[in-house]
């Protein structure tokens, strides 16, 4: 798996480095070809950052030259398998929405709330590590590059998985202060 480097990296900077990919593929899980000025653009990042990143996105992006144009112009967009897993991932959101409502938003909240969101949230990531492992049974693709299954669980399962769990503390930590 291709990283960036992470000499003399600390929690920020992990969660920066996490945050600009998340924006990269943000930009183009649209389906659409997008010039290397745009993504920059759109997500505030320098040139070195952009190309680090891409670099290490490589697998899961569709990279094209446009030879009609002088410079030839790179495009960038997401490939069939990853705006699948995107799609897929939108209901991460709408899933941690309804385990908030029904277990944290509570005027007395007691462990066993705290509990069932934390299930909810590894029922939430082992759905997704099962959807990933189906399609590496199934497909052709990911079978022929593990860089592309890493990359996949970095950003739906590992990252979500994470991701919620600060949620959930968070949360509480909210809650407490408010009583």
């Amino acid at each position: 798996m291709k990283k960036i480097s992470s000499k003399g990296m600390g929690k920020l900077q992990e969660n920066t480095q996490m945050k600009n990919r998340k924006n990269i593929l943000n930009v183009l899980i649209d389906e659409q070809r997008h010039k290397y000025k745009e993504i920059r653009e759109t997500v505030k990042i320098s040139n070195k950052t952009l190309s680090e990143h891409l670099r290490v996105l490589k697998p899961l992006l569709e990279r094209e030259e446009d030879k009609k144009t002088y410079p030839h112009q790179v495009l960038y967009k997401a490939n069939p398998i990853l705006i699948l897993e995107f799609k897929r991932n939108l209901a991460v959101e709408t899933s941690w929405e309804e385990i908030k409502q029904q277990h944290l938003l509570k005027d007395n909240l007691t462990c066993r709330d705290l509990y069932s969101a934390l299930e909810g949230i590894n029922g939430i990531t082992n759905a997704f590590l099962a959807i990933i492992l189906d399609d590496l049974v199934t497909s052709k693709d990911l079978k022929k590059n593990p860089e592309m299954v890493y990359l996949l669980l970095e950003t739906f399962v590992w990252e979500n998985y994470k991701e919620l769990t600060l949620k959930l503390v968070e949360q509480l930590q909210e809650k407490l202060r408010g009583n």
